[in-house]
């Protein structure tokens, strides 16, 4: 329990041992407002433009999952029970406006799309396992009976974007497509960490009155830390298409770009007087790059089409700002990562064959200086860095089509194999994080999804549509760290954080909804996760975010992030 302020209430008074604690039900809840609003003007019959204008509103009351393990009592979590000793609430809200443009030449249509968007969001953050499996509730905090770390985030960023285009009209030999693009955007982070209590808990439990005693730690606050981004892209762009038959295409493509990015970081240890470490970091990067693309595909009939493609991406690097001075430092190899770049290439078959939709492909993704989610080597620091290489194969399969005249069905398959193609090296190079072959986060190797979709009509001119779907996923892994502290074949020395290792099983998850409509009216019942499967995934481990009572933390930070329950809503549309 919390006071008014916000600090942990001590039943029997400030330097007793003891703490209070409730549960609170339904803590995860979503509250979510959107509007939307457009306009069309259109003078002539070639001239038109729309304004459109969009607002949203969120409000979550914390995290959604299953603590995992027990308390620090031995008593295990329930299902959907979150062993958090603090709320972990966020807000967020998002403008977006836009004017688009268009305007028919007669042999060509030119387009212009400006608009700007506005997002920005606050999270408050459960820290206290993070805080308890590092040690340093009891190295650096002298065992408070009553830790509760908090991380107040703030995050937000603005955009403005203009693009032009020319797209070429009419049944030619060569079409075309040119254009220019740019975009203006500023983004921010912030963090202030808390451990809410302590300043009041250390004057009353050590210091009795004594000024210089109270004077070494100067408030809760223990971190802080601030980001700020600029980023400016412009690029121009084209596509010519050569019909070189009325079944053969072959389309070229190149974008230049030229793209800057300043930021601007500072971070601050701030609750110990005798402790009060900064770093302040200023960073620009900037690239002018041109990739390309290729394209070729053949109509073999009216209804079917053979297809190959080579493309290149980019994808812009970035500033970590992490502290290279002072008691936290961390080496500058962590300071910034750069630019990745990818090929990809795909061969694909797509059409209709005795009724069957379809559309099969294979794909296989070069990925140079991949960008990979990791943490500092020393103090565990959120971090951005590059790998050597990655890649990804695979091949996808879907197919559509209708059992009778009023049931359809529709089906995918993906399998994905994505991994390392080269052994992941901490940035400061002082170990191997994950060896060549480690499956890459996040990618199941099997997706499966299915839907059957059935319509019955009515002697009012009303119908009922019947829908069921499913989606399935493989086993996953929720981290590039290795399950492994050793990694003995591979130079470095493995030095890693198997504590973050944490296989997530495959899941299935099944949505239902009944249809009745009628004129311009429908009403739709749904289920979501209709045989309400847990979904697992993220995972938060006991290794990283656990309890510790020794370090007198009774909670427990880890969690297991899941599906939505099983959920059950009414829908009701009118047309206009």
């Amino acid at each position: 329990k919390l006071d008014a302020n916000g600090v942990p209430v001590a039943p029997s008074g400030i330097a007793s041992p003891d703490a209070a604690y409730y549960s609170k039900k339904d803590a995860d809840f979503a509250r979510q407002w959107y509007g939307r609003a457009a306009l069309l003007w259109k003078p002539t019959s070639n001239f038109d433009v729309t304004l459109t204008y969009m607002d949203q509103h969120d409000e979550f009351g914390g995290r959604r999952g299953t603590t995992l393990g027990t308390n620090g009592l031995g008593v295990p979590y329930k299902e959907n029970q979150n062993g958090s000793v603090q709320l972990e609430p966020a807000s967020r809200d998002v403008y977006l406006a836009s004017l688009e443009a268009n305007l028919d030449l007669g042999f060509a249509t030119l387009t212009s799309s400006t608009s700007a968007y506005n997002n920005r969001g606050a999270i408050t953050s459960e820290n206290t396992g993070f805080y308890a499996q590092n040690g340093w509730l009891g190295a650096f905090y002298y065992n408070y009976p009553r830790p509760m770390a908090q991380a107040v985030r703030h995050y937000g960023d603005k955009a403005f974007i203009q693009e032009v285009r020319l797209v070429s009209q009419g049944n030619n030999t060569i079409d075309y497509t040119v254009g220019a693009y740019y975009q203006s955007q500023q983004l921010y982070s912030a963090q202030d960490s808390f451990l809410r209590g302590f300043k009041q808990w250390w004057d009353t439990a050590y210091c009795f009155g004594f000024g210089p005693c109270e004077a070494a730690v100067v408030n809760d606050n223990d971190y802080i830390y601030r980001h700020h981004e600029h980023y400016t892209d412009l690029a121009f762009y084209g596509d010519l298409t050569w019909h070189v038959t009325d079944a053969w295409q072959i389309t070229g493509g190149v974008r230049y770009f030229s793209d800057v990015d300043r930021a601007h970081v500072y971070q601050q240890t701030a609750l110990y007087a005798a402790v009060q470490d900064s770093s302040d970091s200023r960073g620009r990067s900037a690239k002018n790059k041109p990739i390309f693309k290729l394209n070729t595909s053949w109509k073999f009939d009216d209804d079917n089409l053979l297809y190959a493609t080579v493309a290149q991406g980019y994808r812009r690097g970035g500033s970590n700002g992490t502290p290279t001075t002072g008691y936290f430092a961390e080496s500058p190899a962590w300071l910034s990562y750069r630019p990745d770049t990818e090929v990809d290439y795909e061969v694909g078959l797509k059409g209709i064959w005795n009724g069957i939709t379809y559309n099969a492909d294979v794909f296989y993704v070069d990925w140079k200086n991949p960008q990979i989610d990791t943490a500092t080597t020393y103090w565990g620091f959120f971090a951005v860095q590059n790998g050597k290489k990655a890649r990804t194969q695979g091949f996808e399969l879907q197919l559509a089509g209708n059992l009778t005249d009023n049931l359809r069905y529709g089906l995918g398959y993906t399998y994905t194999d994505a991994e390392l193609a080269a052994p992941l090296v901490a940035a400061d190079g002082t170990y191997v994080i994950n060896k060549k072959g480690a499956q890459l986060p996040g990618a199941p190797k099997s997706t499966l999804n299915g839907s059957l979709d059935y319509g019955i009509p009515l002697d009012n001119a009303a119908n009922i549509f019947l829908h069921f779907d499913g989606y399935y996923q493989s086993k996953t892994q929720d981290t590039i760290f290795a399950d492994n502290i050793s990694l003995n074949t591979v130079t470095p020395a493995y030095l890693g954080q198997p504590k973050f290792y944490y296989p997530i099983k495959g899941f299935a998850l099944f949505n239902a909804s009944a249809t009745y409509a009628m004129d311009n009216w429908s009403a739709i019942l749904w289920v979501k996760n209709v045989f309400d499967g847990k979904g697992i995934t993220g995972v938060y481990t006991e290794a990283y975010m656990g309890t510790s009572p020794a370090q007198n933390y009774y909670g427990n930070g880890s969690k297991a992030l899941t599906a939505l329950p099983r959920t059950v809503g009414l829908t009701v549309n009118y047309k206009f």
